[in-house]
Order: structure tokens, then sequence, then C-alpha cells
């Protein structure tokens, strides 16, 4: 049972870190380009972090279901968020929006999301290689 409210109150911890961070990186006080990491890094962290403790290998991919987890309800149109947006402009307009409309707007977020992945995969290799 301990075991249990420990684990709710670390995920409770890491959850609430999130509206911080947002606000700090909306505010610039926080670059989310310095700040991402994508899999070439999160491997690399893993394999330093696994020589350390096991404990701490696991609250990192604990972190990373819970980062994963956010990041997907952010309002971008390809991610569940966007779509959660769409559902409301629906409801509140009484229609959806046009089928071409939706095809521009996932064209336009899909070339983002692949520009920011390539990019931040770009980062990645850079900080493995120690640049």
């Amino acid at each position: 049972g301990e075991m249990l409210a420990a684990a709710y109150r670390d995920t409770v911890k890491n959850v609430m870190l999130y509206p911080a961070f947002f606000g700090s990186m909306f505010s610039g006080r926080v670059s989310f380009i310095e700040n991402a990491g994508g899999p070439v890094r999160i491997f690399g962290m893993a394999g330093l972090i696994i020589k350390s403790d096991y404990q701490n290998y696991l609250h990192l991919f604990a972190a990373i279901s819970i980062a994963l987890f956010i990041m997907n309800l952010i309002p971008f149109p390809i991610v569940d968020g966007g779509h959660i947006v769409f559902y409301l402009y629906e409801a509140v307009a009484g229609k959806p929006v046009s089928p071409a409309v939706l095809e521009s707007i996932y064209k336009v977020a899909f070339s983002m999301l692949m520009f920011l992945a390539l990019w931040i995969m770009y980062r990645d290799i850079i900080w493995i290689v120690g640049l």
C-alpha cells in the first residue's frame, strides 16, 4: 500500500512540473528546443542512468510516459489535443471543419512535426557526440 501511495505522489509531482515548464517556456525563460530530447538522447540518458541505479531507470521511463501523455494533449492538429480542438469547434459551430481545410491543416502540421523531429534528432546526435 505504501509503495502505491509513493508511486501516486511521484506521478502527481511529475505531472505538476509541466504547468511550470510551459509557463517558463511561454515567458521565454526556458527554450523548448534547448530542453527537448528525442529517442537518441533518451536512449543515451537511459544508458547512463541504468549504470547508477535501477530505481532511477524506472523513474526515467515513468517520466517519459508522463511527458508523452502531456505532449499528446497539446492542441496541435495531429495529436489528440488537436482532435479535441476540432471537436470543440464542431460543437460550437454546429458543423465540422471541411475535409479540404482539415487536409491542408494536417499537411502543414505534419511538415512542422517532421521538421521538429529531425531538428531534435540532429541535436540529440550532437549531444551524443559531445559537440
